[in-house]
């Protein structure tokens, strides 16, 4: 029986002429290598079959119609400790990606420092934009944020680490004034009354913690909490070695003077807890540790460490799905502010093991 074929022929329509499965036609035409091995025969069936009916695949027949490349760009900040390896910002990625995947986008990923955005934005070699928007996150500074609007390239940001206020900027991010208000709250009812928080990178987060410290004090009048934020340099790209130097400098310290809590992202947690474990001191025998946004390292190291459950995943998933809605002209810019205000909630905080009561000096 003869295959009736629409005007433009659909992988669907490919796999039923060659007699093979959708995903078999999709892995061979994108050069995937999946778990199902392709003889050779059948693999130059398919180019064949796809050549003779002049197969066009759906994204970029959109492209050809509309003008779009139908590709969203993820970008890092090369300041990051690990790029792309990092457990926070890969869990992110994995999310924005998981979103082009269900509408049907390519995800373009890369790291970036001011030399490197204009030619991501628009290839040299290509002389044309390669992306329709960017979600953008890490250590984000206001001339990166102003070169995206000169060139009138739509962008979300995820998280709040940058050196400007979020006002009139797209960004999904969570409630960390919340946040850094239950953090303080859980320490002090453990008893600890000298908390240090370092490794916080960009203006932003310096405020964000400012106004945590301040509702915390506000309705803890009675409590004498002293909070050390020490101001590090945003030039050193390993945060694992300036944090096992601070966590040597820490076990120096006199124990009636030093901090019996430490509070940091993973990767100044691990740097910091490995120093003191090789002084000989424990966690949380002589110091609690907790991470402000949970990752993969702070659930699987020894001791597992007390965090806030941010939903990583679902944050990047859901700058993506607005981004694309954007671009698709399925809501307003009025409702994109609204879907950003409405992801502004605080995490859940995950008690493990790296926090205990405060430790008899």
């Amino acid at each position: 029986m003869a295959i009736q074929l629409k005007s433009r022929v659909t992988i669907q329509d490919l796999a039923k002429i060659a007699g093979v499965a959708k995903s078999t036609v999709s892995d061979v035409l994108n050069e995937r290598k999946s778990g199902t091995r392709v003889s050779q025969k059948t693999r130059e069936k398919i180019l064949g079959i796809a050549e003779k009916f002049n197969y066009t695949p759906q994204a970029s027949a959109r492209a050809l119609s509309t003008g779009k490349t139908y590709n969203i760009g993820f970008l890092l900040s090369s300041k990051v400790t690990l790029g792309l390896a990092n457990a926070y910002f890969s869990t992110i990625m994995a999310g924005v990606q998981q979103a082009c995947i269900e509408q049907d986008y390519n995800c373009t990923v890369s790291s970036y420092d001011l030399s490197t955005i204009d030619n991501f934005v628009m290839p040299n070699k290509l002389r044309q934009r390669s992306v329709d928007g960017v979600v953008i996150t890490g250590q984000v500074e206001s001339k990166v944020i102003e070169r995206f609007i000169e060139k009138q390239i739509p962008f979300v940001m995820v998280g709040d680490t940058t050196d400007f206020p979020l006002q009139g900027i797209l960004a999904v991010a969570r409630d960390m004034v919340t946040n850094w208000f239950d953090i303080l709250t859980y320490l002090t009812k453990l008893g600890h009354r000298h908390v240090m928080i370092p490794g916080l990178f960009g203006l932003r987060s310096r405020e964000l913690l400012s106004k945590g410290i301040e509702l915390f004090r506000k309705n803890n009048p009675s409590v004498d909490l002293k909070v050390d934020v020490p101001i590090l340099e945003e030039t050193e790209d390993n945060q694992f070695r300036v944090a096992f130097a601070a966590g040597e400098a820490w076990a120096r310290r006199d124990a009636r003077s030093r901090a019996t809590a430490v509070v940091s992202n993973d990767q100044w947690c691990l740097g910091f807890l490995s120093a003191i474990q090789r002084s000989g001191l424990a966690c949380p025998r002589d110091l609690s540790v907790l991470c402000p946004s949970d990752t993969s390292l702070c659930e699987w190291f020894n001791p597992a460490i007390t965090a806030i459950d941010m939903e990583l995943f679902e944050y990047g998933r859901e700058a993506s799905n607005l981004l694309i809605d954007l671009l698709e002209k399925r809501i307003s810019l009025a409702d994109a502010y609204r879907r950003t205000a409405d992801s502004w909630k605080p995490g859940k905080l995950i008690i493990r093991e790296s926090t205990g009561a405060v430790p008899v000096k």
